[in-house]
């Protein structure tokens, strides 16, 4: 499994300096920290955690576990097993999805409510309009916020959530 954390410092309780500055940055979280140890934890019985790839960790009302392409079936387990016993553990919803291209991502964080992602500009600068229908505002399986926060850490530009 890889993270922004070195093995080394997963395995021990105290880390290296290159993942000390990360953490004192903000770049790596507690909550990022927890994950990987956890799914460190459970490589040795998953095999399929080895060559999953995290990018980045989000805790809210739910946590968002971003992965590289191709890592997400992976993290979810067969049958949802990993994620069962992540949301156990950490006692929270959890959504695993890939850092594709955005609408794709976009998509992927709102399913089961559907959206229409497009491109638009506000003061020179490129943003992402969400739109989603009002009937399926109860269906979103995050905040609007936390959709906005994801959109911002992955690709460094803001989202607008709009409910018509």
């Amino acid at each position: 499994m890889h993270s922004k954390i070195c093995d080394a410092c997963i395995k021990s309780e105290v880390f290296c300096n290159s993942c000390q500055r990360k953490i004192d940055s903000g770049e790596v979280s507690k909550i990022e920290i927890d994950i990987a140890k956890f799914l460190f934890n459970l490589r040795d019985r998953i095999r399929s955690l080895e060559d999953a790839k995290i990018i980045k960790v989000l805790d809210g009302h739910a946590i968002i576990i971003i992965t590289e392409k191709g890592s997400a079936a992976k993290i979810v387990g067969r049958q949802g097993s990993v994620v069962k016993l992540l949301a156990k553990h950490f006692n929270k919803p959890i959504r695993v999805v890939e850092a594709d291209d955005a609408r794709k991502f976009i998509g992927n964080l709102v399913v089961p409510a559907s959206a229409t992602v497009s491109v638009a500009y506000a003061d020179g600068k490129e943003c992402y309009r969400i739109r989603i229908l009002k009937s399926q505002k109860n269906r979103l399986p995050l905040e609007a916020s936390e959709i906005k926060t994801a959109v911002k850490e992955i690709f460094n530009k803001s989202a607008d959530v709009l409910f018509e």
